[in-house]
């Protein structure tokens, strides 16, 4: 049984060196671990968390695989397809895009797709009781996270080519880092 599921989050910034970071290192914003896979770069591991009630929650490594992405003026599709690595077969997989769309203050990620159930009735009984809102939470959280890391990376990239000024919000401001305003 496949569900559908469609999460967003914000980037501020600028599209063009956020949807860059997307196209050249997708690695270093999806994956807090940067690990990849030695017979495929763009293949690498994240961790997926689910929040449980009573604040506990259960935490899944995944191998997630991004194929090359289109881009078109003001919109990148980068698709992905993932899966736990270990207890496969109590885990969902995933498949579907990463989408940066140009806003007026960065982008909007949003992360599109379907996920599979497992585990058969069982697992389609234990969806329809708790297990989609869980995923969407799960997957929510988990670009919130990806949008962080991608405005830290754009940061970094920026502060590597203007490394004298300052630079706020992906954009470089024309302040030197006196201390001064």
């Amino acid at each position: 049984m496949e569900h559908t599921i469609d999460v967003s989050a914000n980037v501020h910034g600028v599209f063009e060196r956020a949807r860059n970071v997307l196209i050249d290192d997708p690695a270093s914003v999806l994956s807090e671990r940067r690990t990849t896979v030695e017979q495929c770069p763009r293949a690498f591991h994240a961790d997926l968390r689910v929040e449980l009630s009573g604040g506990m929650s259960v935490h899944q490594e995944v191998l997630v695989e991004a194929k090359l992405p289109k881009s078109s003026d003001g919109i990148l599709n980068l698709p992905l397809h993932w899966r736990a690595t270990g207890r496969e077969g109590l885990f969902p997989t995933f498949a579907g895009e990463l989408k940066a769309e140009r806003t007026r203050t960065g982008a909007r990620l949003r992360l599109v797709g379907t996920y599979a159930v497992p585990l058969g009735w069982i697992g389609r009984f234990g969806d329809e009781r708790l297990g989609h809102r869980a995923a969407e939470r799960s997957l929510s959280s988990y670009l919130e996270e990806v949008a962080a890391r991608l405005e830290a990376e754009v940061h970094r990239r920026a502060m590597q080519v203007h490394p004298d000024r300052e630079v706020e919000h992906g954009r470089v401001g024309a302040r030197l880092r006196t201390g001064r305003p």
